[in-house]
């Protein structure tokens, strides 16, 4: 009788072995998924508690220490409640903050040349409000903020810091 020489693996063995990686990589990418998001939050809120903690350091002269913002970072938000930085993360999408102004760029009295098409802001208490339309007149009376430079921005681009 002929001793048979049996190499390698037969088909039926491959295919458990598939099945088990296929079943193990089901039962794991929803596990790596939910890591990778809390990552992400983790992320956004030290961005936005950095940003929060550079206008504080930026501002201090003129804040109250009960102040309360709302501060963004992509889809996540987070905010301060009576100068307190809240790190719950909320989703961005909840707060309306198209009419406000991004605190973390420097404000200021609006001076110098009149400019049609930048963004100006009036300012009630803490809160600055878009202006729908301006005019030159107003802009020299001083009635105006202007948002600065990039280049004056306190620190990430991705942040943005707005009043309640």
């Amino acid at each position: 009788m002929k001793k048979l020489n049996k190499k390698g693996f037969t088909i039926v063995e491959l295919v458990i072995v598939i099945a088990v990686i296929a079943i193990l990589a089901g039962v794991l990418i929803p596990t790596f998924a939910s890591v990778v998001e809390k990552a992400n939050q983790s992320k956004a809120m030290q961005e936005a508690k950095n940003e929060y903690e550079a206008y504080l350091a930026e501002y201090a002269a003129v804040l109250t220490g009960t102040d309360d913002f709302v501060i963004i970072n992509g889809k996540y938000a987070f905010e301060v409640n009576d100068g307190q930085f809240d790190g719950t993360v909320k989703e961005a999408s909840t707060y309306t903050v198209s009419d406000k102004a991004d605190l973390s760029k420097v404000y200021s009295k609006a001076i110098g040349t009149y400019n049609g098409s930048a963004t100006y802001y009036t300012k009630s208490g803490a809160t600055y409000t878009k202006v729908a339309t301006s005019n030159e007149t107003d802009f020299n009376n001083g009635k105006y903020y202007v948002e600065a430079t990039p280049a004056a921005d306190l620190g990430s681009t991705n942040v943005a810091i707005y009043t309640k």
